[in-house]
């Protein structure tokens, strides 16, 4: 039985991790989200990490770049990173720019 099998049938637990996040209505409403969000997309995981990553990021500078009317300075200042980055990770990306 690999090690995967062995944390489904519940014979191996993964380790508690720490987190930072509070509970109850004192806690961040993005920590809580974030927290939903990888609860989802762990159970439902059929793709490799980076594959998820990809996807994710995709859609993120895609509705990044819809807020922002397509301007990519705007649009990187908001997600934090240089305008070049993310001139990059379109091209990467294969997003299309109207």
């Amino acid at each position: 039985m690999d090690k995967a099998q062995k944390i489904e049938a519940g014979v191996t637990r993964l380790p508690e991790m720490a987190t930072s996040s509070r509970s109850g209505r004192d806690a961040d409403p993005a920590e809580n989200l974030i927290e939903t969000l990888t609860d989802q997309v762990c159970e439902h995981i059929t793709e490799s990490l980076k594959a998820v990553q990809k996807t994710i990021e995709r859609r993120i500078i895609i509705r990044v770049l819809k807020k922002t009317g397509g301007n990519q300075t705007r649009a990187a200042e908001l997600l934090g990173i240089k305008r070049p980055t993310l001139s990059y990770k379109i091209k990467k990306l294969k997003i299309a720019i109207d």
